[in-house]
């Protein structure tokens, strides 16, 4: 029986080691969303403190999309791999011209991140666009 716990414990210790953490210069830090640039659009945001992106120490995220608020998961793979889990999102009704659906939408498809000298980047999977977010004070 000990050794089954013991088996037991090892196991789940691989298990927390395999998840890697949030990198340092995102944990414990929220960012607004400032543009998106796609093929087909150059979209920026009139208000980007309506539109934040919270990463905490752990595998967590907090999403504010306008008048709504989300919650998930986040793995980093490998350096500069993003993978968020599915989004808990409220659905309030907000303004007419929110794009808080489609900041949540697209933040959900980011494959790949950076921090560059003026923001975070968030490259959305096939080369679909990029996020841009700045470090909120």
């Amino acid at each position: 029986m000990r050794n089954l716990f013991l088996t037991a414990l090892v196991v789940i210790a691989a298990a927390a080691k395999a998840i890697p953490p949030t990198p340092p210069e995102l944990a414990r830090t929220t960012w607004r969303w400032v543009s998106l640039t796609t093929p087909e659009e150059a979209l920026t945001i009139a208000e980007p403190e309506r539109y934040t992106l919270r990463f905490s120490d752990g595998d967590r995220v907090a999403l504010r999309a306008d008048c709504n608020h989300a919650a998930g998961s986040v793995v980093f793979a490998e350096p500069g791999a993003i993978h968020f889990g599915a989004l808990a999102i409220t659905r309030a009704m907000c303004s007419t011209g929110s794009l808080g659906d489609r900041f949540a939408r697209e933040v959900a498809r980011a494959g790949r991140w950076a921090i560059q000298r003026d923001g975070l980047y968030l490259e959305l999977s096939g080369n679909a666009g990029v996020l841009r977010l700045a470090r909120q004070s």
